[in-house]
């Protein structure tokens, strides 16, 4: 019995794979996404350069993700995955109260002219700064009588601006 249910095991999984393989290749391409606002990597041209500098190679691991099939229902299933988990982030993305999301690095800039890249926190005098124009701005409306709403979203701090300028500076 032990037998027949490791040959039932090895022919799923060869039907899977042979399947999975075979559908890569039949299935057409996707140049967009729509879920993840995007243009997929579509198959890439092969040249003797490309392929001895590596971008033949990473265009096709892209392309091979990108055109994966079943990919959606993939990434639906590691989203579940990692809230089941209880991470509260998936892929980048932080997951919210009543399924609210919010992207987690974000570039912030810090004044006219620095900017701060992929980061998840504002210093302090961009708040100060940001604050200083809403309450000009309040004060311009309720002037003409306008009201005005402000709806700031909140971000979880893991680092502090302290511990983000030393991993950055040099």
């Amino acid at each position: 019995m032990k037998h027949k249910l490791n040959i039932a095991i090895c022919a799923l999984f060869l039907c899977l794979l042979f399947g999975l393989g075979v559908s890569f290749w039949i299935l057409p391409d996707k140049d967009f996404s729509e879920d993840e606002n995007r243009a997929l990597q579509t198959l890439p041209s092969f040249s003797l350069s490309g392929w001895l500098d590596g971008t033949v190679t990473a265009d096709f691991t892209d392309y091979c993700s990108d055109q994966f099939p079943l990919r959606r229902a993939m990434v639906g299933l590691r989203s579940l995955y990692d809230l089941a988990l209880g991470r509260g982030e998936s892929d980048g993305v932080l997951i919210g109260a009543g399924g609210q999301q919010a992207v987690r690095l974000f570039d912030a800039w810090l004044s006219r002219t620095e900017r701060a890249n992929d980061t998840d926190y504002f210093s302090d005098a961009h708040i100060q700064a940001g604050v200083a124009a809403l309450s000009g701005l309040k004060e311009t409306l309720e002037a003409q009588g306008v009201p005005l709403y402000v709806l700031l979203a909140p971000r979880p701090m893991e680092e502090t601006l302290d511990a983000y300028e030393s991993r950055t500076s040099p």
